[in-house]
C-alpha cells in the first residue's frame, strides 16, 4: 500500500520509537554506499542521544500503519557568506538540514522532496521569529537533487554547502 504525504504523521524522535519503528528503517540503495549507512546508523544509535543533548532535532515521516517513510534531522549551524552581495558580514547562522534520508521501500516515489518541502515551509515560518535567513545541506552527494529544489550551491574546503534563502519564498 503506498501512502500519500497528507496520509502521514511527523513525530519528533522518542525512546519508544527505537524499539520498533527505527529498527526497520533502511536507506541503502543497492550501492550500499558508506554515506547511507553512515544515515542508518545515526538514526538508530546517536539521533535520540542528540536531541536529548540538544545538539539536534530529528523528526520521523511515520505511515498510517506505523512504518517509517523517511526522517530529517536538522541543528543550527553557520557557513561563510561573503558570496553573498547584499550582506556586509563574514558568517551568518542558519538552519541546517544535517540528514534526510527516505527508506529504500519508499525511495523514487516523490517523499523526499515532499519532506524537503515540509522543512522549507516550516523553518520558513520559524525562522521569521529568530533572525535566521538561510537553509543549508552540507553534502558530498545529492548536490544536483538539492540545486533542482532551489539551493545554490556554495563550495567549502571539504564539502558544498547548499544554500537556500528562506526570505525568498515570502
Amino acid at each position: 500500500m503506498e501512502e500519500k504525504m497528507d496520509e502521514v504523521a511527523i513525530e519528533c524522535i522518542e525512546e519508544s520509537h527505537l524499539k520498533e519503528k527505527i529498527k526497520y528503517f533502511d536507506c541503502t540503495t543497492e550501492e550500499r554506499t558508506e554515506e547511507e549507512e553512515n544515515i542508518n546508523n545515526f538514526l538508530k544509535k546517536k539521533a535520540l542521544k542528540e536531541a536529548y543533548s540538544k545538539n539536534s532535532s530529528t523528526f520521523l515521516v511515520v505511515s498510517g500503519n506505523e512504518r517509517i517513510i523517511g526522517f530529517y534531522t536538522v541543528d543550527i549551524s553557520s557557513f561563510e557568506i561573503d558570496y553573498i552581495s547584499d550582506r556586509n558580514e563574514k558568517y551568518s547562522y542558519s538552519i541546517n538540514v544535517k540528514y534526510l534520508a527516505v527508506d529504500n521501500k519508499y525511495q523514487q516515489k516523490g517523499y523526499g522532496e515532499n519532506i524537503l518541502i515540509h522543512i522549507m515551509s516550516t523553518y520558513r515560518e520559524i525562522a521569521k521569529n529568530i533572525g535566521i535567513r538561510y537553509l543549508t545541506v552540507r553534502t558530498h552527494s545529492r548536490t544536483d537533487w538539492y540545486v533542482k529544489r532551489g539551493f545554490k550551491k556554495h563550495n567549502s574546503q571539504y564539502f558544498d554547502v547548499l544554500v537556500y534563502d528562506l526570505k525568498e519564498g515570502d
